[in-house]
């Protein structure tokens, strides 16, 4: 992909096929793309572009080196854990919260953070926050705007109840 700054540089294409999907689903993936547009910060995935053709979304960025958080962690990949020295989840949790507080004061609100959507580079020590798909606007008249969305164990209990098959009983 074309950058003004480095010219040439690897970029990450999501290529989403849009036949057959509910109006509801592409009104969601455009506000994904309307979101990561709004958003410039070190720890937020910098978005490039975004192209739409009748039965196509292709939405660039840039291209992540490094894993997910979920492959250190034990409960997601036992198998693979791989863990992380104490000062290391220090950094990790530092950078995590520059980039919440970027995107919070955006009015933005992620609503499915979890290990899976933060890619962490141990090269360069870049933390990154990813997937805006189920991200949301902060509004004043609607406190808990994620209620319902997002990875049941990853989120809020006041979200849990809104979740189709939950039951808090």
């Amino acid at each position: 992909a074309y950058d003004r700054m480095r010219k040439y540089a690897p970029a990450a294409i999501k290529v989403i096929p849009l036949k057959g999907i509910p109006e509801a689903k592409v009104d969601m993936l455009l506000r994904e793309v309307q979101l990561m547009n709004m958003l410039r910060h070190p720890n937020v995935i910098s978005f490039k572009e975004a192209y739409m053709e009748p039965n196509t979304l292709w939405i660039l960025t840039e291209f992540l080196d490094g894993l997910s958080l979920d492959h250190y962690s034990f409960l997601d990949h036992p198998k693979l854990h791989k863990g992380l020295k104490p000062k290391i989840i220090k950094y990790i949790a530092k950078e995590l919260l520059q980039g919440l507080a970027y995107i919070h004061s955006k009015s933005i609100v992620h609503c499915d953070f979890k290990p899976a959507n933060v890619m962490f580079d141990e090269k360069t020590m870049k933390v990154t926050i990813i997937d805006f798909g189920m991200s949301a606007f902060l509004r004043k008249n609607r406190p808990f705007v994620c209620r319902g969305y997002g990875t049941p164990i990853y989120s809020p209990p006041e979200s849990l109840d809104a979740m189709p098959g939950f039951n808090f009983s």
